[in-house]
């Protein structure tokens, strides 16, 4: 068993005690200790999306801010889901077309029959047949489509956003609308968990911006989600289950990192309380998108007997993330794009678990070690 192993100190009730080391015994969460040392770097701050003119428009029609002509990025980016850059698409096409129809008018001057071709009245349509002799850019008097390689170019950019995060989705679908998740990042304040102080991987704060990730995914596939601590504050297992079981989530997954002296033990893991099968189900499908992400990882669910597994009243997992002594998973912790993928995964898990899909088996030597 590669887990951590230490009595609980009694505390008063919601606190812990400073420079405590504890471990993941029956009936507890374990794994939590007090450490010196700095916390872990943070990620880079995400890229802001300039709102400015379209490249390509001429200079009299650039100006500052959304312009006729122009369409504002979405926030967020291109996971900034598919709410946001269906309203691009829109303003996008409506600028073009716009555009479609300066360009279609003639310039100032003479046209063949003498008379000023720019005061030639406009039937104000994209395209419509034209007249014998008259000056329509097309053969048989089409006007030409100047939006269509736009909307091109938005559609197969909508296709790909389902996978921007990691998840198969289409355009507009929320998998995970109408769900409430509670993400439980273990530890924090004077209890910093695990820790590897040479290279600055302190368990509490690898958890707390992990969640921070993770929430932010979840809401992109339409789910509500709750945090049982937005700080680095100190909070005791029984607020945690309070949190999820008062407000009635469909989740509850807490995070963690684990550790263990032998460096040679590596890779995420996934457990649940024994008994429960939606719990294993879910931790099943977790543990098949964690492995995926690394394939190096060989670890299959075990059963925990831990506290907030155990008295929470819906499905949930507590996910180790990886062992702070690995040289392997550390630098997946400390890499934000790995990160993310092990965040990916997790959403993909859940969302699995809430189409019905069963749990592939795990390996019978392996199974719930």
């Amino acid at each position: 068993m590669e887990r951590r192993h230490a009595s609980r100190n009694p505390v008063p009730p919601g606190r812990r005690a400073a420079g405590a080391l504890s471990s993941r015994l029956p009936g507890g969460e374990g794994g939590q200790g007090a450490a010196a040392g700095r916390g872990c770097p943070e990620s880079p701050a995400p890229v802001a999306f300039r709102e400015a003119p379209w490249a390509g428009d001429p200079p009299a029609r650039q100006r500052a801010g959304p312009a006729a002509g122009s369409a504002p990025w979405p926030r967020g980016g291109l996971a900034g889901g598919a709410r946001g850059w269906g309203l691009w698409l829109r303003r996008a096409l409506a600028a073009a077309g716009a555009q479609g129809e300066a360009s279609q008018a003639p310039a100032r001057g003479h046209g063949p029959a003498g008379r000023p071709a720019g005061d030639r009245p406009s039937t104000g349509r994209w395209r419509a047949k034209g007249r014998p002799g008259s000056s329509g850019p097309g053969r048989d008097g089409l006007r030409p489509l100047p939006w269509l390689p736009v909307a091109i170019l938005a559609g197969l950019l909508l296709l790909a956003l389902g996978r921007v995060a990691g998840v198969a989705a289409s355009p507009g679908e929320s998998p995970l609308a109408g769900t409430l998740i509670v993400v439980d990042p273990g530890h924090g304040g004077i209890d910093r968990g695990a820790c590897h102080l040479p290279s600055n991987t302190i368990e509490s704060e690898i958890n707390l911006e992990f969640s921070f990730l993770l929430r932010d995914l979840l809401r992109q596939q339409g789910a509500r989600v709750l945090l049982t601590r937005t700080t680095d504050e100190d909070l005791d297992l029984d607020p945690r289950i309070e949190i999820a079981n008062a407000n009635g989530a469909d989740y509850f997954l807490s995070i963690h990192v684990n550790w263990f002296p032998d460096p040679t033990c590596f890779g995420a893991q996934t457990f649940y309380f024994p008994g429960r099968e939606e719990s294993r189900r879910l931790a099943l499908l977790v543990q098949d998108e964690l492995k995926k992400v690394d394939p190096a990882n060989y670890r299959e669910i075990q059963t925990g007997r831990y506290r907030v597994l155990r008295l929470t009243r819906m499905p949930g997992v507590l996910v180790e993330l990886g062992f702070v002594d690995s040289p392997h998973d550390r630098a997946i912790l400390h890499d934000p794009s790995r990160r993310r993928a092990l965040a990916e995964a997790i959403v993909r898990g859940v969302i699995r678990h809430h189409r019905g899909e069963p749990g592939p088996e795990p390996a019978p030597d392996l199974r719930d070690r």
